[in-house]
C-alpha cells in the first residue's frame, strides 16, 4: 500500500489532514497499532473515506469529484 506524505504549507493543509484522521478515528481508535491491522480492514476504511461526501466538493466524494486512473 503507498503511504501519503503531505507537506502542510499553511493552516488549509493542516485543518484537512486534522479532518481525514478525524474519519480514520471512526475505525481505528487512539492508541491502536495501525500495525496489526489487514490489509483487507486498512482497504475497507481507505474505500470509505474515498466515497465519503465532502462540502469542498459539492458533496461529492474523492472518487466523484477526480477520478484518477492508476
Amino acid at each position: 500500500m503507498a503511504e501519503l506524505w503531505s507537506n502542510t504549507a499553511g493552516s488549509m493543509g493542516t485543518t484537512t489532514i486534522a479532518k481525514v484522521n478525524k474519519l480514520i478515528r471512526r475505525f481505528v481508535p487512539k492508541g491502536t497499532d495501525i500495525g496489526k491491522l489487514s490489509n483487507k480492514a486498512i482497504a475497507r476504511i481507505q474505500h470509505w473515506i474515498n466515497n465519503y461526501p465532502r462540502r469542498i466538493f459539492g458533496y461529492l466524494s474523492s472518487n466523484q469529484f477526480a477520478p484518477i486512473p492508476l
